[in-house]
């Protein structure tokens, strides 16, 4: 991102319907694994949330032998679905 550029402004918007909103425009975020991880990052308002906890809170359970990895895809595809944010989330 060049200097003096800024992101354009995300919000999530958890009451009613889950939207992801980047630069005021709705953004689809498929699937319920990736739209639960958005929904407890966004509810976190900021604070840690150790990898350990959503795996638990995706799978809870038992998660799979795969649950961390695919745990890092959906955080991944949802950095990609922010486009020109992605670097300030």
């Amino acid at each position: 991102m060049g200097a003096g550029r800024a992101s354009p402004p995300v919000r999530v918007e958890v009451l009613g319907p889950l939207r992801l909103l980047v630069g005021g425009a709705p953004v689809d975020v498929p699937g319920p694994k990736r739209r639960a991880v958005l929904a407890l990052l966004a509810l976190a308002e900021g604070r840690i949330v150790t990898a350990d906890r959503l795996v638990d809170a995706l799978w809870p359970a038992e998660a799979p032998e795969s649950g961390r990895q695919a745990l890092h895809n959906h955080v991944s595809r949802l950095r990609a679905h922010l486009g020109p944010a992605r670097d300030t989330a």
